[in-house]
């Protein structure tokens, strides 16, 4: 049980959260659509992930989303689901009006892998920061790039006929992503995941989302000026 108990904490390690932030973390930001859905695909080393976002932002700059992904393993039965809810707060400077920097927390829980007749469980929290900016590259298109370091704290557990065991463990983690944002809502981002822990393998993703809704977010507030009538 032992050994399978590592490999469960060494998969939770790779993983990444996909709606963490807007240009802090490669997208479109709010002021283009207060709402956000989005799918992303990650593929670890012998496994690959697909899921789904939702993330909606808020006029003083917070934002929530909440993240839904099947883990599996390749060439064995052995898969689960992962839900998340993250938050975080969007900030800009008067000194460096194009460059955003975000806090971020998340919590999230893994139902699974099972082993035969162990049951097992991982819960699962984050805290960081990231920052990000944008370059027009075209007409409707803008590049936006973005990096960002966490804490991950991860707490697995095993069940097997009335028995159960814990363990824990924490690391950080680097996120980089490069969006592609096309007409101020669609956006395309590659993304790496480097873990800074031994026997743990950067993960490569790509995120694909949509902004829509009225505007909002503080980077469209920081954009207007106030027009004051004589």
């Amino acid at each position: 049980m032992n050994r399978k108990f590592l490999i469960v904490t060494a998969l939770v390690a790779g993983v990444a959260a996909t709606a963490e932030a807007q240009i802090c973390a490669g997208t479109t930001p709010f002021s283009a659509g207060q709402m956000r859905v989005g799918a992303s695909a990650y593929f670890p080393d012998g496994a690959s992930a697909f899921g789904g976002e939702f993330a909606y932002g808020l006029q003083n700059g917070m934002y929530v989303g909440g993240t839904l992904s099947r883990w599996s393993v390749e060439g064995a039965d052995i898969n689960w689901l992962d839900m998340g809810a993250n938050a975080g707060y969007e900030m800009s400077f008067e000194s460096m009006p194009k460059l955003r920097l975000c806090p971020v927390a998340s919590l999230g829980y893994l139902n699974g892998p099972d082993f035969g007749t162990i049951d097992a469980s991982v819960m699962k929290a984050s805290l960081g920061t990231a920052a990000g900016t944008a370059f027009a590259a075209g007409e409707n298109i803008a590049i936006v790039p973005s990096a960002g370091i966490h804490w991950v704290y991860a707490r697995a557990k095993a069940e097997q006929g009335g028995a159960s065991a814990t363990a824990s463990d924490n690391a950080f983690e680097a996120r980089l992503a490069a969006g592609i944002v096309i007409n101020r809502a669609i956006t395309v981002a590659p993304t790496l995941t480097i873990p800074f822990e031994d026997g743990v393998d950067n993960l490569f993703g790509v995120a694909v989302s949509y902004n829509f809704g009225r505007s909002g977010g503080v980077a469209q507030q920081g954009s207007k000026k106030k027009n004051r009538r004589r």
